[in-house]
Formats: C-alpha cells, structure tokens, sequence
C-alpha cells in the first residue's frame, strides 16, 4: 500500500518501525520501476516517487509451532485487508493472490477470534476470508492445504498453549 506522508510522519514511521522500541525492521528505498499498481483503473504516477519500504531481518522469521502457532485473528487482518484492497480498487483476485503468495501455512494454528462459532457477528469479512482460504486450497501449487485448515484449533483446546 503506497500513501503520501509528511516528513515528520515519515520520521515517526521509521522510527515506529526500525526504533529501539520497535520492530526492528530496517528501512530501505524502492525504486518506481520495482512497483507495479494493480488497480487496472489507476491513474497513479510513480515517476518522481520515493517509496519507504520496511524489510524484516531473516533472523526475526519465525515459522509456526505449537508455542507460537498462526493466530486466526492476524490472518483476518491480513485477508480482510486484502479483501478490502481488492474491493476498493477493483483488483478481481488479489486476496486470493495475496494467500498463495504466503509461505509457511501451518497446521499449528488457533482460532482466536472473539466469536468463534459466529465470527461474522464482530467481523463483517468473516464469511469471505473463509472462502478465500478455502478456494486456495482448492487452487494448484498452493501453500495453504485443506489439512492446515482442518487442524485449527480454538483456543484452550487439547493440545493448544494457554
């Protein structure tokens, strides 16, 4: 997602991101030529752009496990999101894209969600992230697989970490 900031809301942002207090991720520069916009409609020109990007340290990537299993809450965030992306620029599959292009689905996963029978009662995107995380399964060359998502597990069930 590319926005226009201030220099002093850059400044924040990089400070959010790479701080002591922060992420520790470490700040670099895009060039336009490396950003392709995928709204078909888009009139954006990215000629004199300077784009911030925020990389993760390799030694920071966990892969899931039982102690530190995909939390079903950050997958709404990361699905619902792009869902919405996909919706309000009209990129006809990007959510979908967006799970295919992720690795290290796992079957160490919860279901933390605060309505977890009924998740669409807080969560108005609920039923579509569901279908988009069952329609990648269905696709060739996926990561995701129906096993992972069989294996979901709520929170404070056997074999879940409290």
């Amino acid at each position: 997602v590319i926005y226009p900031v201030t220099e002093a809301e850059l400044k924040a942002t990089d400070e959010r991101e790479t701080g002591s207090a922060g992420a520790r991720y470490t700040k670099e520069w895009l060039q336009p030529e490396d950003v392709k916009v995928l709204a078909a409609n888009s009139t954006v020109n990215l000629t004199c752009a300077k784009i911030r990007w925020y990389a993760m340290a390799w030694e920071d990537i966990k892969i899931p496990d039982a102690q530190f299993p995909i939390n079903q809450y950050y997958v709404d965030l990361f699905v619902g999101g792009a869902l919405e992306l996909e919706r309000e620029n009209n990129i006809s599959g990007f959510a979908l894209l967006s799970v295919m292009l992720t690795s290290a689905w796992s079957t160490h996963w919860i279901n933390d969600r605060i309505v977890a029978y009924r998740p669409y009662e807080k969560n108005y995107l609920a039923t579509d992230i569901t279908r988009v995380l069952l329609r990648a399964t269905q696709t060739p060359g996926s990561p995701l697989t129906m096993d992972q998502l069989r294996q979901i597990k709520l929170v404070g069930a056997p074999g879940t970490q409290d």
